[in-house]
């Protein structure tokens, strides 16, 4: 009778084992079947935790098998005592033999039980999502987070999902705003130097992390990396202390930034809806590194005021690379007044900024001389003088840190004059050291240049692949609907005059509505979009009445549209053109034009409405 019972007892366990199993099999998918992300930060104001659901039934999970195959241990171990103590008795002996057999196919069926769970976990949480087991968390393929660069991080280099990343690569991270440099970098105590102004301080793990992808994030191994930081404390550059990947195959990187950060002020950098993948408070994306190092150097694409023009002294001078430069370099770029002597002491004063994935320097004059229309600062360039402009290579006689030019993320210094190779010959006692420098000319008058910049078309890729312009786009309030979008290719915005790359950014070209009564036909009611994107941009040249007029495109990439929703990117007043003039379509000061906006609060309705 007690055999029974205990058989009676087994088979119920089983049996509520294999139901429980069953439920996760078939009842998870179907709740997850929907394709739209609804995300977590509805939960933040609620008090309430805002771990991914998923990885709360995974831990479950965990737990529940974990216990159920200690259980099936201590049977087996059971099992082995009863049949050492049997003493020849063959009833114990059989007793023992029976025990050992269930615990041993228990033992099967959880760890069957455990593979099919983990199969389905995994494709629920994005296949790498959640790992259960040892070594703790690793990071999904593409994280749809908040905004997609998380609410204070304004871009990093490489970017997210990138391919072909060279070995020699060195890795950038700007902030919105300032931050504790002291909670990213390890002072390396070099004396004399602030934290972040030497190469032997090195990255804190416990706050930025670097590992291969598949590699604990806990645990590591981390790559160990020296860290700089700007003088405006929001861009820290990390270099590999070796090169990342190997030279016989492709080698895919996480980089993991931690809720350790603090701001400058001391408050959190990440706030809660800032995630990765099941962890609050945080950021990480991925890329992918070859088996090559970068050995080509960079080059200037397009400068501004062109050479040899004269420009209103409003203007911002602006120089555009081939490549991602590295932002502790960028100070090499000096504008110099040609008509006084002693030209190394009378370099401009001003502020330099980097921008465009890295691939945009603008040097900004220290000279306030007045605001524009939506109430910003002006700066601007002394007048009626001829100016020198010039980007500086590297000198031979100091190659090493800190930088006597403009270098890019792997080191290689600027090519100025284009021929493909650094040119440049070290000093002799007959001879100065000659540099590859690019040298232009510009002149300022005593104009300022008022006019506003506006979109001229929008041109975006239908879901044929077939592109479509869309010329006089909608003015202030007006809503216009685009269909048959394509949910993947970026959106294309022409502006009738060249823009202030540092201001094309994710907090000035964003998707959302802030007008919440507005509801979109065929987007689904309360369900946000969590996807990631960010604008970059491009100078090009047009003929007009016979002169080359330069203007710029910004192509404003995002990641996958869901189908059948709305979308409504937006463009604030803080976007400004070369002279400081901010985007007059969404509002304006003056009295009588667009009454009640506060240009420097909210930004203003926009441009289109995609309707997918």
């Amino acid at each position: 009778m007690l055999v029974t019972r205990k058989k009676l007892f087994y088979l119920k366990i089983t049996a509520l084992f294999f139901i429980f199993v069953m439920a996760v099999i078939f009842l998870l998918p179907n709740i997850s079947s929907a394709q739209v992300d609804t995300g977590l930060s509805y939960m933040e104001d609620s008090g309430l935790a805002t771990t991914d659901v998923r990885v709360v039934i995974a831990r479950i999970i965990k737990i529940a098998l974990g216990l159920l195959g200690t259980v099936a241990v201590v049977i087996i171990l059971y099992g082995g005592f009863v049949w050492m103590t049997a003493g020849g008795n063959e009833d114990k002996v059989a007793q023992a033999k029976k025990v050992l057999l269930n615990g041993a196919i228990g033992l099967a069926i959880i760890i069957f039980a455990f593979s099919i769970a983990s199969f389905v976990l995994n494709a629920l949480t994005g296949a790498t999502s959640v790992h259960i087991g040892e070594g703790g968390t690793t990071v999904p393929s593409e994280s749809l987070s908040t905004g997609g660069l998380g609410r204070i991080i304004q871009s990093h280099y490489p970017g997210r999902d990138a391919r072909d990343v060279a070995r020699n690569t060195k890795i950038v991270v700007t902030f919105k705003e300032p931050i504790d440099a002291s909670t990213i970098i390890k002072d390396g105590d070099d004396e004399g130097e602030e934290i972040g102004d030497s190469p032997s301080d090195r990255i804190l793990t416990e706050s930025v992390r670097i590992v291969k992808k598949g590699d604990s994030l806990e645990a590591g191994p981390f790559v160990e990396a020296s860290a700089m930081v700007m003088e405006d404390q929001k861009t820290f550059r990390f270099k590999p202390i070796k090169w990342l990947g190997n030279a016989s195959q492709d080698t895919e990187y996480i980089i993991y930034l931690s809720n350790d950060i603090l701001k400058a002020n001391g408050d959190k950098a990440f706030s809660q809806a800032d995630k990765c993948e099941g962890m609050s408070g945080a950021y990480c994306w991925e890329f992918t590194v070859s088996t090559f190092a970068d050995t080509t150097p960079p080059k200037v694409t397009s400068v501004f005021p062109l050479a040899d023009t004269t420009v209103a002294r409003n203007a911002i001078v602006q120089v555009n690379f081939s490549e991602a430069v590295d932002p502790i370099s960028i100070k090499n770029i000096n504008i110099i007044d040609i008509d006084i002597a002693g030209q190394d002491e009378n370099i401009l004063k001003g502020f330099h900024s980097i921008s465009n994935e890295y691939k945009t320097v603008e040097f900004i004059t220290n000279d306030l001389c007045g605001i524009n229309s939506c109430g910003q600062d002006v700066f601007c360039l002394p007048k009626d003088i001829n100016w020198l402009a010039t980007v500086k290579s590297i000198d031979p006689d100091h190659v090493d840190f800190p930088y006597s030019g403009i270098v890019d993320m792997a080191d290689n210094p600027l090519d100025g004059n284009g021929n493909g190779v650094v040119d440049y010959t070290a000093k002799t006692e007959n001879t100065p050291a000659e540099t590859d420098d690019y040298v232009w000319e510009f002149s300022t008058n005593d104009t300022i240049d008022l006019t506003p910049p506006k979109i001229e078309k929008l041109i975006h890729h239908n879901k044929d692949e077939s592109l479509s312009d869309i010329v006089s786009p909608p003015l202030v309030g007006e809503v216009d609907v685009i269909d048959n979008v394509h949910l993947k290719e970026p959106i294309e915005i022409y502006f009738s005059k060249v823009m202030m790359s540092s201001t094309i950014n994710n907090s000035n070209i964003f998707i959302g509505d802030p007008r919440p009564e507005i509801i979109f036909e065929g987007a689904t009611e309360g369900v946000p979009w969590y996807g990631w994107f960010y604008p970059s941009s491009s100078n090009i040249s047009e003929e007009i009445d016979g002169q080359n007029v330069s203007k710029t495109c910004v192509y404003f990439k995002h990641a996958i549209f869901y189908e059948n929703s709305g979308y409504y990117p937006s463009i604030s007043s803080r976007l400004k053109d070369i002279y400081q003039n901010c985007f007059w379509q969404p509002c304006k000061k003056e009295a009588g034009e667009n009454p009640g906006v506060n240009c420097d609060i909210v930004p203003g309705p926009e441009v289109l409405i995609p309707n997918l």
